[in-house]
């Protein structure tokens, strides 16, 4: 909305300069300068939206389900460890 009003604001400015062909040109800068800093802006505040950050939770989300439903059994056979051999690791 003020992008849209800023001509008419800077029309009586540019008119007594008898420069009003300047206000279109003018007033296109400033928008372009005004919105590239509200851009900055929003990008400051979330500085991770340009990453697919739900892809990745997504994915450990369902790595953690899938680890989550399996056995014993089938957890050794994915880490190619015999049953109980891991405690040994763990208590040194």
């Amino acid at each position: 909305m003020w992008a849209l009003l800023l001509p008419a604001a800077l029309y009586s400015a540019f008119s007594d300069l008898g420069q009003a062909w300047a206000v279109l040109p003018a007033s296109s800068v400033l928008a372009f300068i005004l919105f590239g800093v509200d851009e900055l802006a929003m990008q400051l505040e979330e500085p991770f939206s340009i990453l697919p950050m739900q892809a990745f939770c997504d994915q450990i989300k369902d790595a953690a389900e899938t680890l989550a439903v399996l056995t014993d059994e089938e957890l050794d056979a994915c880490y190619k460890i015999k049953p109980n051999t891991y405690y040994r690791y763990v208590k040194k």
